[in-house]
C-alpha cells in the first residue's frame, strides 16, 4: 500500500443521526468539503486524485453520501456496515466503492438487508458489481464484501479495514 495520510474526527454523539442523516446531512457534507478538505489539503501536501473518504455505520452511509455528491472531490468511498436504512441518491458517478457487512438473511444483523438492497439497486442502476476480493475497482465500480454473521462493532470494522485500504491504497501504475 502507499502511505496514507488519515483525517477524522469525531461525530455528535447522541446526536449523530441528526447530524448525519437526513436532518444535518447536507450541512455536515459542506462543511466536510469547503472547511474539512481545504484546511487539510493546507496543513499536508495531499493529492487530491487519491481523495476518498471512509465511515462505519452512519458514517458509512455520509461517506457515500460525500463521494456520491461530491465526485470532483472524492474518487472513491468505504462503507463498513452502511446505516442505508435512510435514503441515498445511488446515481452513477465516477468514483470507487467498497460496501462491506456482517450478519446474515435470518439475523438480519449489521443491517443485512438494506445493504444487500442498495448493492442490488446500485447494480441495476449501471454500477459494475463485483465481490471482494476479485473486485478490480475503479470508477463507476462497487465492490462488495459480505462477513457473514459478523457484528456491528469496532471491533469487527478493524478486523474487514485492510480490505478496502488495500483496494485504496493500492501503488499507481
Amino acid at each position: 500500500m502507499e502511505p496514507a495520510i488519515v483525517v477524522g474526527y469525531d461525530h455528535g454523539g447522541l446526536s449523530r443521526l441528526e447530524e448525519y442523516g437526513e436532518g444535518g446531512q447536507v450541512a455536515f457534507m459542506r462543511h466536510q468539503v469547503e472547511e474539512v478538505q481545504p484546511a487539510a489539503a493546507a496543513h499536508w501536501r495531499l493529492d487530491p486524485e487519491r481523495f476518498h473518504v471512509a465511515g462505519s455505520s452512519l458514517g458509512g452511509l455520509l461517506s457515500f453520501a460525500l463521494a456520491l455528491a461530491h465526485p470532483g472531490t472524492y474518487v472513491g468511498a468505504a462503507s463498513l456496515s452502511g446505516s442505508f436504512f435512510l435514503a441515498i441518491d445511488a446515481r452513477v458517478v465516477d468514483v470507487m466503492l467498497y460496501m462491506d457487512h456482517g450478519g446474515d438473511a435470518d439475523s438480519g444483523m449489521d443491517g443485512f438487508e438494506a445493504n444487500i438492497a442498495l448493492r442490488d439497486r446500485m447494480g441495476d442502476g449501471g454500477w459494475r458489481v463485483d465481490q471482494w476480493p476479485e473486485c478490480p475497482g475503479g470508477p463507476r465500480s462497487l465492490c462488495h464484501h459480505h462477513e457473514e454473521g459478523a457484528r456491528h462493532d469496532e471491533l469487527a470494522w478493524a478486523a474487514r479495514a485492510h480490505q478496502f485500504l488495500t483496494l485504496f491504497l493500492a501503488p499507481s501504475p
